[in-house]
């Protein structure tokens, strides 16, 4: 494929899927990356992610959550469509032998590919569980091509099972999944053979962070996915995707398996819902589309956004959602988490009221975004929506800046090797006027 540099005067084709890549400049350390939009894929109606240069993945986007990328896998070439899930650390594709996979995808033929071979590993044979259902495979391991880099002897799963909810998932989206999980960053005793780190390792990226921008002006069809649902950066960030400067908030712990920060409080039009004594962790996840907190919790904050009107908000149990009259939610005020050391991520009702047609039949009610959880707080999309993040594995911490809303082209602070060794210092910071914050979440949903 031919590269073509691409500067600030060809910003708006940051938002044309057209382009086969392109590499775009950035007059920083960090001063090249390479674009590859995706194709759109079409799905079944359903009713209910050695130069200096960072890759960057166009992503075609569902709105229900779920972010997809193309790669190959062996020799020849077999395409698929895969889930980015920054909240899992394997990789892995249907094999030509699944019965309960979906006929509809791709499928992998290991005796077709000159490049596979047997994984010679004491643990061969996996059972995978998600939110969205359970896969079975077997680790092996082949050459895996993305965007403009190959990665060798790359180990994933050849899945030969799956349940009936990931099937039927799994035959609405995609293929397989590709994880981007923390799990200790670049030097952590547990770290995971992720594409991303082999790609860190074997110096294909110029830095070990990516970065993600999902388009908050996406259109949801149900029968196709979008191919301007975002893009993955990977070894750096595009400064013409947000604004301003970055806030970084450090991994909860450098031992963490999942990107997880500290959340020490959260307020509605400035009013406290939760205090400090009450911090608790939260995961930044792509794969899910909504918000999770604790029950107890959530319950606090639909009353404080009701306010003088307390049967505003209604819940459906068979959803798990809470419901409001759509005319109302516009004047409903902002909600701040506050994360790390003093970091306030604030969203408009614009941000956590969403009206989703799959869900409720009445055209008139809108949802929260934010729902209870079984034991895990998670941040999900509309977090990735409001805020361009990076993840950085190299210094542990997560980056968060005001996204673009794909409509104009950003001109944010430049990410550069010095942002991001103050931010691991600083240990995090005070306001999105600071520095930068870097992240990538799960990229598949959860109902």
């Amino acid at each position: 494929m031919r590269v073509v540099v691409v500067t600030a005067v060809l910003a708006a084709a940051l938002f044309s899927p057209t382009l086969s890549y392109s590499v775009r400049e950035n007059q920083s350390s960090m001063n090249q990356f390479i674009a590859l939009p995706l194709t759109a894929t079409a799905s079944n109606p359903a009713s209910s992610q050695r130069r200096q240069s960072e890759f960057e993945v166009n992503l075609a986007h569902v709105r229900k959550g779920s972010f997809f990328t193309s790669i190959t896998l062996g020799t020849p070439p077999q395409p698929f469509n895969i889930v980015v899930d920054t909240g899992s650390d394997r990789l892995w594709v249907p094999s030509v032998g699944c019965s309960s996979c979906p006929s509809s995808g791709h499928k992998y033929n290991a005796a077709a590919s000159s490049s596979f071979t047997n994984a010679t590993t004491s643990s061969t044979h996996a059972v995978m569980t998600y939110g969205s259902g359970t896969v079975n495979g077997t680790l092996a391991t082949d050459t895996v091509v993305w965007g403009p880099s190959t990665i060798p002897n790359m180990f994933f799963y050849v899945v030969d099972s799956q349940d009936s909810t990931m099937a039927y998932h799994m035959s609405r989206f995609g293929d397989g999944i590709m994880g981007f999980v923390f799990a200790g960053g670049l030097d952590g005793p547990n770290h995971r053979d992720s594409v991303l780190y082999r790609m860190a390792s074997q110096n294909q990226v110029p830095h070990s962070v990516f970065s993600l921008w999902l388009n908050q002006s996406s259109v949801y069809d149900a029968n196709e996915l979008d191919p301007y649902g975002g893009w993955i950066i990977l070894g750096g960030a595009d400064n013409h995707l947000y604004n301003g400067n970055f806030s970084f908030v450090p991994v909860s712990s450098a031992s963490s398996y999942y990107w997880d920060i500290t959340v020490t409080g959260i307020s509605v039009a400035g009013s406290p819902v939760i205090a400090p004594s009450l911090a608790t962790n939260a995961i930044v996840d792509s794969g899910t589309s909504i918000i999770l907190i604790d029950s107890t919790t959530l319950t606090k904050l639909v009353q404080s956004l009701s306010g003088s009107q307390p049967s505003s908000f209604q819940f459906i149990p068979q959803y798990g959602v809470y419901t409001v009259q759509c005319q109302f939610a516009a004047a409903l005020p902002d909600i701040s988490f506050v994360v790390g050391k003093g970091v306030t991520l604030s969203f408009s009702a614009s941000d956590y009221i969403t009206y989703d047609a799959d869900t409720l039949e009445n055209s008139n009610v809108c949802e929260l975004s934010i729902r209870a959880s079984g034991g895990e707080w998670i941040l999900g999309s509309p977090f990735l929506y409001k805020y361009y993040t990076v993840f950085d594995l190299k210094n542990k911490q997560i980056g968060f800046a005001h996204a673009t809303d794909g409509k104009t082209v950003g001109n944010g602070t430049l990410l550069s090797d010095d942002i991001l060794t103050k931010a691991k210092q600083a240990n995090g910071a005070q306001s999105l006027s600071s520095i930068w914050l870097l992240t990538l979440t799960s990229l598949f949903f959860i109902f």
